[in-house]
């Protein structure tokens, strides 16, 4: 167990959002384990004052687009502005990147690719298409935090839509971990 570190403000934003006023948050081992609602500065680890003290955000759908199409948007413009608008933690997306995140080798270029200009912390969705189930809990251990996939076209040609198929396939290699999987539930009828 690690030593509890104490976060104080005279403005701490608390329960459901409506209710700001003094506190201290102790924190250990990452986790909060109690908030006393009193400004205490002797000792803290970060005394913020008088400055708003709050969760930080987590942004589950990023397109950090890096490799391969930075000019859309790249790791700093996607980071720095995730920070300037209190977001710290953001969760990119496999596609629009060159090449999407569908094996393990572009996972790991994606995550190397995020080691210089990042400014909060980043989580990465790794892409189901066709033919890649293979490569799915790999991916997972190399630490995706689960998957997406789309039913119908995903407007980029290196992320092509599974069929119901390569989908039961897909779901059948994340049930040996638990993994999870989003995906754009719109398939082509043929309507008009």
């Amino acid at each position: 167990m690690s030593q509890e570190a104490a976060f104080t403000s005279q403005r701490v934003l608390l329960n459901s959002g409506t209710e700001v006023g003094p506190a201290t948050i102790y924190v250990s081992d990452g986790k909060v384990t109690r908030i006393e609602r009193e400004y205490r500065p002797e000792g803290a680890a970060l005394d913020a004052g008088s400055r708003l003290l709050m969760p930080g955000v987590v942004d589950g759908h990023v397109h950090i687009n890096q490799p391969g199409r930075t000019q859309w948007e790249g790791v700093v413009t996607a980071s720095h502005a995730a920070a300037a608008g209190g977001v710290t933690t953001i969760i990119d997306m496999p596609l629009n990147c060159i090449p999407s995140t569908v094996t393990v080798d572009a996972y790991q270029q994606k995550r190397d690719s995020f080691q210089d200009g990042m400014w909060v912390d980043v989580g990465t969705w790794g892409g189901v298409v066709p033919g890649n189930a293979g490569d799915l809990v790999a991916m997972l251990d190399a630490g995706a935090r689960g998957f997406k996939c789309f039913l119908c076209d995903s407007g980029v040609d290196e992320f092509p839509p599974v069929n119901e198929d390569q989908l039961r396939l897909a779901m059948a290699e994340l049930k040996k971990r638990n993994g999870r999987l989003l995906f754009h539930a719109e398939m082509d009828t043929g309507a008009s």
